[in-house]
């Protein structure tokens, strides 16, 4: 079976083709170890046509629509699927790689199954993470594995706690986010560079730094973000929108330093260039700030953008008509903006 295993998945990627030379040996290795004790030869035997036939007709369908088709049978024949869906995940956890192991779970979970031993792929994601944290490549590349890695791990432990028949006792979640949160700060810290928008104080940072100088280095960097006019409007409201993302991701504290940058760059720089502003993103806005300075100043900043945005319309409507325009036409402020008229 493990050499079978490791022919299957190394023949074409993901398995698509070998997986039901896979799943047959899986049901015949059972029967000879006594798993499906109780269940006769000839019932045996007409389970494997039938899965042969069932996967025979999908085609090249993806492993998971294959699982699927292959734990139906099992049922339809009324022959236990424990056994062979632990030997099966153990088997592709060893041999064909973490990834894999994702689309089988998710049909378990969808399924409502459990599995009985979750430890080869607890401690397959165990490994992988032993292996980002000691990784010192530093190359775009390298970002982007393991952006992915982290993904791949989350996804499947946050799999494993869904469909394990154990309790979840493994410190894996935690190592996962704390990790997770570094990969996102060391990212925010490049582009931080790149845009030399890094204080002074913060230039030579790692991004295991504690979780207070971390709230204080994004308040800091979004407060760059908002003041500094070098880059775009859009350009600096998406980095500190990105900030806000990593903040609420890690549930970590938002201070009025960061709502000010978020008010200057998402309403106050927009309007002062006459760009339109959305009634969605001033709601947003406001309520962040309420949350954050309190209700009175969250009113405060959506009676002011109101105001603004009425004086802003009735200006353009002015220019449109002084240009020729009818009164009675709208005269759309981003039109006009692109136009150069205000």
């Amino acid at each position: 079976m493990e050499t079978l295993t490791r022919f299957v998945f190394a023949l074409d990627g993901e398995g698509e083709k070998g997986i039901r030379v896979l799943f047959k040996a899986l049901v015949t290795c059972a029967s000879q170890t006594g798993a499906f004790q109780g269940v006769s030869l000839p019932k045996l035997s007409h389970l494997l046509l039938s899965i042969e036939t069932a996967t025979g007709q999908s085609g090249s369908a993806p492993v998971d629509a294959a699982f699927d088709i292959f734990l139906s049978q099992l049922r339809k024949h009324d022959v236990s699927q424990e056994g062979i869906v632990q030997s099966l995940l153990d088997l592709i956890a060893r041999h064909a790689g973490l990834k894999f192991t994702v689309p089988f779970l998710r049909i378990l979970r969808q399924r409502r199954l459990t599995l009985a031993d979750p430890a080869s792929l607890h401690q397959l994601v165990a490994n992988e993470l032993v292996a980002i944290r000691e990784s010192s490549k530093v190359t775009e590349k390298a970002r982007q594995h393991t952006a992915y890695a982290l993904h791949i791990c989350n996804t499947v432990s946050k799999l494993l706690s869904n469909i394990s028949a154990i309790p979840a006792t493994s410190t894996l979640q935690p190592q996962l986010d704390t990790l997770q949160a570094q990969r996102q700060l060391a990212h925010i810290l490049t582009r931080a560079h790149i845009d030399h928008a890094l204080p002074l104080a913060y230039r030579n940072v790692a991004a295991n730094i504690s979780v207070n100088d971390s709230v204080n280095l994004i308040h800091q960097l979004a407060h760059q973000y908002a003041t500094n006019n070098t880059r775009t409007q859009r350009e600096a409201w998406r980095a500190i929108y990105y900030l806000y993302r990593y903040l609420q991701q890690n549930s970590l504290p938002i201070d009025p330093l960061f709502s000010k940058a978020v008010v200057r760059a998402s309403i106050i720089r927009p309007m002062s260039e006459n760009r339109f502003v959305s009634a969605r993103r001033v709601i947003w806005v406001s309520h962040l700030v309420a949350r954050v300075e309190g209700e009175a100043v969250g009113k405060q900043i959506e009676a002011d953008f109101w105001t603004w945005r009425g004086e802003l319309i009735r200006h353009a409507k002015d220019v449109y008509v002084g240009v020729g325009g009818h009164r009675q036409d709208k005269a759309h402020i981003g039109t006009m903006k692109k136009l150069g008229l205000i």
